[in-house]
C-alpha cells in the first residue's frame, strides 16, 4: 500500500514492479470514487434485472396499491419490489484548508517566507474539498427525472412513449464504452441526502511538511482536535 508515501519526504512504494505515491496527490477527497464504489456495490448485490424492474415499478400506482393490499406477497417478492440503490450520507474530514484561515493572527497574514508560501501552496493544491453544489444538482436531476416519468402513471399512451425513450441506447462517448440504454443509467441512480464536512484548521506552528508528520504526538493531537470538531457539528 502506498498510502502516506509523500513526494520529497518518503521513497516510492514498489508494488508489483510499479512505483506509487500516496493517492491523495490525485484525489485527496475521493468523493467521486466513493460514489462510484457505492453504486457498484449495490448494483452487484441487487442485480441489474432487479434494479430495472424496481425502477419501472411505480409504488404509487393503483396496481401497486392493490398488490400490497392483497397482502399475499412473499418476503422475497416484497424485497424485490422496492430494491433500489440506497440513498447516501457523506461525512468528510478535510485535513487541509485551501481557504485562508482566520482562526489565528499569524495565518491571517499572507505568507512571504519560502516555507510559508510552500505551505499555502500545498493547502490549496491538496485541500480541494468536496463541492456540495455538484452532487446537490445531481440529486435534483434524479428528483426531476422521476417526476417526469411519473406523468405516465395514469396515461397509457404517454407511458408507452416514456418506456420507448427509456429503452433507447445512449450515445457512446468512446470506443471501449459499454453500450447502455437510458434505463441502464437511471436504474442505478440514488440521492445524496446529507453532507457533513469537518474542516481542520492549521495552528500557528504550521509548516509545509505537516502532511508527512506521523509522530504519535501529532496524531494524538489531531485525534483530540477531530473529536472536538465532530462534537461541534
Amino acid at each position: 500500500m502506498a498510502s502516506s508515501t509523500m513526494p520529497e519526504v518518503y521513497a516510492y512504494e514498489d508494488i508489483d514492479g510499479r512505483k506509487f505515491w500516496d493517492g491523495g496527490l490525485m484525489s485527496n477527497t475521493p468523493i467521486k470514487e466513493l460514489i462510484e464504489a457505492h453504486k457498484k456495490y449495490w448494483e452487484k448485490r441487487i442485480g441489474p434485472k432487479n434494479l430495472e424492474d424496481s425502477f419501472r415499478r411505480n409504488l404509487k400506482s393503483k396496481e401497486g396499491k392493490e398488490e400490497k393490499t392483497n397482502g399475499s406477497l412473499k418476503l422475497q417478492e416484497q424485497q424485490q419490489y422496492i430494491q433500489r440503490i440506497p440513498d447516501l450520507e457523506i461525512y468528510i474530514v478535510n485535513l487541509l484548508d485551501p481557504k485562508q484561515n482566520n482562526s489565528n493572527t499569524i495565518m491571517t497574514m499572507v505568507p512571504e517566507d519560502f516555507d510559508g508560501v510552500k505551505d499555502r501552496h500545498l493547502d490549496i493544491k491538496l485541500g480541494k474539498g468536496y463541492d456540495a453544489k455538484t452532487d446537490g444538482l445531481y440529486t435534483d436531476y434524479v428528483n426531476l427525472i422521476e417526476r417526469l416519468i411519473s406523468l405516465g402513471d395514469n396515461d397509457e399512451s404517454l407511458k408507452e412513449k416514456i418506456n420507448g425513450i427509456l429503452g433507447e441506447f445512449t450515445p457512446k462517448r468512446f470506443i471501449t464504452e459499454e453500450i447502455k440504454r437510458n434505463i441502464d443509467i437511471l436504474k442505478s441512480t440514488f440521492k445524496i441526502v446529507k453532507v457533513i464536512q469537518i474542516q481542520r484548521k492549521d495552528d500557528d506552528d504550521s509548516i509545509s511538511g505537516k502532511f508527512a508528520d506521523f509522530t504519535s504526538e501529532t496524531i494524538n493531537k489531531l485525534i483530540k482536535e477531530g473529536y472536538n470538531d465532530a462534537l461541534s457539528k
